[in-house]
């Protein structure tokens, strides 16, 4: 099996389902938020607060390049604005099959309402930020991604299997 490569909106599932894919099918699981806090020695949001989003953005594309290197395979839950560096989204596709977990605005405001530690979402109307991200960022997911899997009214379980069942239908 290709390294499996899951982008998309925050709330969206990346690194849940990231992580049962993981389990289902044995292979690791890398998040590459995670990843880059433990190389910076920075939480995400201490990144944005004191060296902004540009900075972080440069260490996403960093990041992404070391991957290059990974002998197992793998599936890789990707920060949510990946995309929007476009020098990442080549990256993405020779690293493995990107896959685009499209989820509708409605249901990431209510997987996210209780949820403050997401910079892009600080101060104002967190629905209309949704709103106004996904319209930008969606076309960038789509243009990224080999395969799309909706994850509205759908179990982590679920969404898992079905991109396991688009992965194995895969010509390679």
């Amino acid at each position: 099996m290709k390294n499996i490569i899951l982008v998309g909106y925050m709330g969206c599932g990346k690194t849940s389902v990231g992580k049962k894919i993981s389990i289902l099918e044995g292979i690791k699981f890398i998040d590459s938020d995670k990843a880059i806090e433990k190389i910076h020695n920075e939480t995400i949001p201490k990144i944005f607060e004191t060296k902004g989003e540009n900075v972080f953005r440069e260490y996403e594309t960093e990041y992404l390049k070391t991957l290059k290197d990974e002998k197992e395979t793998y599936v890789l839950s990707c920060g949510g604005g990946i995309v929007t560096t476009k020098e990442n989204i080549p990256i993405l596709k020779e690293l493995g099959t990107v896959i685009f977990l499209e989820t509708e605005a409605e249901t990431i405001l209510k997987r996210l309402e209780d949820d403050h530690s997401r910079p892009l979402l600080k101060g104002g109307d967190k629905g209309e930020k949704i709103k106004n991200m996904l319209e930008i960022r969606t076309p960038m997911y789509m243009e990224a991604a080999d395969l799309v899997v909706k994850t509205d009214g759908h179990g982590v379980k679920e969404i898992a299997e079905e991109v396991i069942k688009l992965m194995s239908e895969q010509v390679i």
